[in-house]
């Protein structure tokens, strides 16, 4: 299932953030070189989240995602095909 996802003006509306923060209200914590290595290794462990099939995600897109993707995938498709040439040229 989906989660749902707050944006910022929501937080900020509820007062979750302060929008005029100063340098005086960022907090540093200090860590030892082996407290930064616990921390980092743990974070970098892969994510166990299931893949989904694409085409059961493609069939998901409405009309106007549908067309953002042709035009990636065409602007995609003609930087390849021109640096191809531009490559082949300089042969």
């Amino acid at each position: 299932m989906a989660q749902k996802v707050d944006t910022a003006h929501q937080h900020l509306e509820r007062g979750e953030i302060n929008s005029s923060r100063s340098s005086d209200d960022i907090v540093t914590h200090h860590m030892s070189v082996k407290e930064y290595c616990i921390t980092r290794f743990t974070t970098l462990r892969p994510a166990s989240n299931k893949f989904e099939n694409p085409i059961k995600v493609l069939s998901l897109l409405n009309r106007s995602q549908w067309l953002f993707f042709t035009a990636g995938f065409l602007a995609w498709m003609w930087d390849g095909t021109v640096a191809g040439l531009i490559a082949y040229a300089t042969c």
